[in-house]
Formats: structure tokens, C-alpha cells, sequence
């Protein structure tokens, strides 16, 4: 049951082509470069300030290293992998954006490298060059907010690796190398629930090379399905144990299930068409050669013959790709890292095809030569488009360049502060899904819920959140309250329940103002620290922020 490759090294019979040594020096040494670049990218960047969802991993990894188990005290419809990821890197490091980032550079140069000998052991090592080098470049790229430590970066990693195991399979493939790859298959779901597709993915390919071969052996089959699964669920049983010991099984289940199936409910078809067509257009045009390459490998993976003997491994793998992107509907720019490895895999397929395509024409010019020269080209546009954030800006410049108004840059500001006026046992609240300023102060939040958008989102629970998240406060009495005026930071529908900023109105009573923040014409933000006896804020979107005390001492 081997999976039939292409010779390396070797004549082709269908070209007559032999790759020397050499060119294989010269692709490895252009994967390299393109590393090195990648890496110096992110490098330069690594104090770009947190987003929201890099502030909540952050902070619930903090909680962990504090003692406190996920779930107790921030509530989270993501499983807690990530979080453990983070908690690691900053037990090992330090407790700073620096390090988090610095963490995803080595997630994210493991991953190209399992690329590489992905495309590698299917189709040669060019292609294998072409894949790296495209997954790496465009996991930098801007619109998929891929200098961002999001969660799919640490689902494709274990993914990857899990499929990588998966791949020459044989008769004597041992069943220990089944149950290690649905290990790591099991440990990327862990890191995001869409992993998971990553595993039906891997079920299908076994019963497709068993159903494939002339001799079939069902009790085979059903062996190798059997530690495949079993290996995916020691990690979910693990996680469960762990939580169940901990007391927040519960919270788990509804935060992660009860109330997961209700947000991926929100959405609807034609809302979620406009959105992937909006994110496609913008992905594209951040890397348009890139891009292309990876639909004409999709195009000839059916045309050319070269490469039709993988059809199915590869088509398979990046439609489960594509499924994973797709939960919910929603189409953020980050859910697309899932599916980077499929499209560096089907660039490598395009590198094949014409690299055989170029052999039989029997060019003047070497073909394997003139495919890199082509690839570098293509790599250096991508570069060129984003040059400004990837070369230029400063990192909260760069931040502002990729996320443009919401106040990620403002969030580091607003917790020197806090941290500078707030006792180490403080309790503060932000209303708003700005996670990433308790993990800045050091801060621990009054109430579990470190994003407003459930309680304002059109699902059944909102209402009750929001009068959970009011007796949280009343009860905990935040010694600040920061108060965020940004449309990104809540999920204000026609049919909200804005509740909470009703009861807010009255409840400013008990609270003095303290610091303003306010957006300038030219798209900059003024702070200010010192505000007037009796001044007003005031209304529309001029202003993005406020930070208020509590005139009342806590409980």
C-alpha cells in the first residue's frame, strides 16, 4: 500500500528530465532565504501589540500560571490548547507580547518544514521548495492576520504533522505510528475546535487507500480506524479529566458547546457568501502571485499526468481545508491560516506539473531554474504589496495599519495605567472585548466575561449573561472600569439587548472619571489623563475609550 512517487534523482520516463544535485541546493537554498525573510518580518515585529484574540489566550494562559483552571474565571467558547500553549512559552520566558510572538515564530517555521517533506514526498523536492515557501509567506500576510499568535497556526502545526504520518502508508506500517498520528490530529482540535476537521480528513484518506487497492483487507481497515480514533480521543479525554477535577466542566460544556452551536447558528448563507467573497478579494489581492500559482496547481492537479496519480490526496485535503475555514460562516481573515498548507501543497503541485511541462518541450533554458526564477518572482510581489507593514512601520504603527481603528496600540496605554494605580489584587472590568488589557496590567477581571459579544449577539443566552455579568460587578465592586466606544468591540445587532449599558448609565454614578481617549482627524489617538471637574463625555464616535474608578471601596 505504498503511495507511488515520483523519481528523485532519477530519469523520468515521461520527460526525459533529470533534476541535478545542484538545482536542488539552489531550491533549498531559496526555501531559506524565504525563511530567513519570514522570520525577520516577524522578528522586527514581535511588540506589535496583541489583538482580541491573542489578549484572551494570553490572559487565560496567565490565569493558568496563577494556579487558575480555564473556564473559572474567563469564559471562552475556544478549547483551551492554545491558552496551555501560551501559558508555556510565557512560563518559560516571561509574561510579554514579545515572547507570545516569538512562540509563534517557531510554530510557524515547524509547520513550513512539515510542508516541505509533505510536498516533498509526493512530488519531489522543487515542489516541495514552492509549498514551504508559499505556506510561509502567506502566513504573513496582512488581510489573514497572520503575524497575529491566532489558534489556527497551532491547529495546522500538530495537523500537519498527524497527516505527514499518514502519508506513505504500506503494509507493514506499524499500528503506533496510526496512533500517533491521531494524536497530534487529537491535540490540533484541542488548539481549536475546526481541527476536528483535520481528523475526518484523516479517516477518509485510510478508508481511500484501503478501498484503492485490489486487495482489500476490511479487518485492516478497521484496525488503523481504530487507533486512529483512539489516539485523537486520548487528548479530549485527557482535557476532560483534567476539567471535570478542576470543577468547570460545566462551564466548559456550555461555553464551548451549548453556547458554540448557537453563535455558528448566527449566521446566514448569504451573509456568509458576501463575507468569503469580500476576504477571498482581499486575500488575492494581498498576494496575487501566490494565489494564482495555488489555483492553477488546483487546475492541473486534473490536466496534467505528471501529477493526476495524487489527485486524490491532494483535492481531499485541501476541500477538508476549505471545510475548516467554514464553521459558522464568518470567514475571518485568520480562519483562512487553516487553510495555507493545502494551498502551499497545491502551489508544489503547479511546480511539478510545469517543471515536466517545461522538460518535454525541451526548452533552451533549464527548467527546474526557470521555475525558482518564476517562484521568486512571485515571493517578492507578495513582499512588495505589504512592504510597509512587513518593512517600515513601527509595531504599533503596523498594528493600526493591519486592524486600523480598533485600539489594540490604546489597550497598552490604557494598562500601564492601571497597572501604575491598581494594587497587584485588584479587580477590574472592561466593557468591551478587550481581553488583552487585563493581561497588560496583570489584572484579574471582575466577572468571567472578558467579551461583550455574546451578551449582545441575537442568541437565547444573551440576556441571561447579561444579568449574571451585572451581579458580578455589583457584587465585586471593580476598583476601574474601562469603557470601550468601538463598533469592533461589540456586536450591537438591530435586535441587541443593549441592557447592560442601560444599567451602565445609572451605575457611572458610583464611578469618577479618569482618562479619555479620543480619535483625532487624522486617524491618531490623544490621551488624556486629566480631566476636568464636571466634564461631560460626549456623544457620537469621536471618542474611543474612558477609564473610570470606583468612588466606592470594594467589598
Amino acid at each position: 500500500m505504498q503511495l507511488p512517487s515520483v523519481n528523485r534523482g532519477k530519469k523520468s520516463k515521461e520527460s526525459g528530465f533529470r533534476t541535478p544535485s545542484f538545482n536542488r541546493a539552489w531550491a533549498v537554498a531559496l526555501l531559506l532565504v524565504i525563511l530567513m525573510v519570514v522570520t525577520a518580518v516577524r522578528v522586527r515585529l514581535l511588540d506589535m501589540p496583541l489583538e482580541r484574540d491573542e489578549g484572551e489566550y494570553a490572559y487565560v494562559g496567565q490565569l493558568m500560571l496563577q494556579g487558575v483552571p480555564p473556564y473559572q474565571e474567563a469564559y471562552t467558547m475556544k478549547w483551551p490548547g492554545t491558552a496551555a500553549m501560551y501559558a508555556l512559552f510565557m512560563g518559560l520566558f516571561g509574561e510579554t507580547a514579545g515572547v507570545i510572538h516569538a512562540g509563534l515564530i517557531l510554530i510557524n517555521l515547524a509547520t513550513a518544514v512539515l510542508v516541505f517533506f509533505m510536498a516533498k514526498r509526493l512530488l519531489g523536492d522543487i515542489a516541495g521548495v514552492v509549498a514551504a515557501g508559499t505556506y510561509a509567506l502567506l502566513s504573513i500576510s496582512p488581510p489573514i492576520y497572520g503575524l497575529a499568535a491566532h489558534a489556527t497556526h497551532f491547529v495546522v502545526l500538530p495537523a500537519v504533522g498527524g497527516i505527514l504520518l499518514l502519508l506513505n502508508l504500506t503494509y507493514r506500517t506499524s499500528r503506533t505510528r496510526i496512533f500517533f498520528a491521531g494524536l497530534l490530529l487529537g491535540i490540533s482540535v484541542l488548539m481549536k475546535q475546526p481541527g476536528i476537521v483535520f481528523c475526518l480528513f484523516a479517516a477518509v484518506w485510510l478508508v481511500w487507500r484501503e478501498l484503492s487497492q485490489p486487495g482489500r483487507d476490511w479487518s485492516r481497515l478497521v484496525l488503523h480506524l481504530a487507533y486512529l480514533s483512539l489516539g485523537g480521543l486520548v487528548p479530549f479525554f485527557v482535557m476532560c479529566a483534567l476539567l471535570i477535577f478542576s470543577g468547570t466542566f460545566d462551564r466548559f460544556w456550555l461555553w464551548t458547546v451549548a453556547y458554540a452551536y448557537d453563535y455558528v447558528s448566527l449566521s446566514t448563507p448569504a451573509a456568509g457568501t458576501k463575507l468569503l467573497l469580500e476576504r477571498a478579494g482581499a486575500l488575492f489581492k494581498a498576494a496575487p502571485g501566490l494565489w494564482s500559482v495555488a489555483a492553477l496547481g488546483l487546475l492541473l492537479l486534473f490536466c496534467e499526468r505528471s501529477v493526476r496519480r495524487f489527485w486524490f490526496f491532494v483535492f481531499a485535503f485541501s476541500l477538508f481545508s476549505f471545510l475548516a475555514v467554514c464553521p459558522g460562516e464568518y470567514f475571518r481573515g485568520h480562519y483562512f491560516i487553516l487553510l495555507l498548507p493545502a494551498a502551499g501543497l497545491l502551489a508544489g503541485v503547479a511546480a511539478q506539473a510545469a517543471l515536466q511541462w517545461m522538460a518535454r518541450l525541451r526548452f533552451s533554458f533549464h527548467p527546474a531554474m526557470s521555475l525558482l526564477l518564476i517562484f521568486t518572482i512571485a515571493s517578492s510581489w507578495s513582499l512588495w504589496k505589504s512592504r510597509a507593514i512587513f518593512f517600515q512601520l513601527a509595531p504599533p504603527e503596523a498594528s493600526r495599519a493591519i486592524y486600523e481603528m480598533n485600539p489594540f496600540p490604546e489597550s497598552v496605554e490604557i494598562s500601564r495605567y492601571l497597572a501604575a494605580h491598581c494594587p497587584p489584587d485588584a479587580r477590574i472590568v472592561v466593557l468591551g472585548s478587550e481581553p488583552q488589557i487585563y493581561f497588560y496590567s496583570h489584572r484579574r477581571s471582575a466577572t468571567g466575561f472578558i467579551y461583550m459579544y455574546p451578551l449582545t449577539e441575537s442568541q437565547p443566552r444573551a440576556k441571561s449573561m447579561q444579568e449574571e455579568m451585572i451581579r458580578d460587578l455589583e457584587n465585586a465592586r471593580p476598583d476601574y472600569v474601562v469603557l470601550i466606544n468601538f463598533m469592533g468591540s461589540w456586536t450591537e445587532q438591530r435586535n441587541s439587548d443593549l441592557s447592560i449599558l442601560d444599567w451602565f448609565d445609572n451605575y457611572q454614578q458610583n464611578l469618577q472619571l479618569v482618562g479619555w481617549f479620543k480619535i483625532l482627524p487624522d486617524g491618531r489617538t490623544e490621551c488624556q489623563w486629566t480631566v476636568p471637574s464636571g466634564f461631560v463625555i460626549p456623544t457620537g464616535e469621536k471618542w474611543l475609550a474612558v477609564v473610570f474608578k470606583n468612588k466606592k471601596p470594594p467589598r
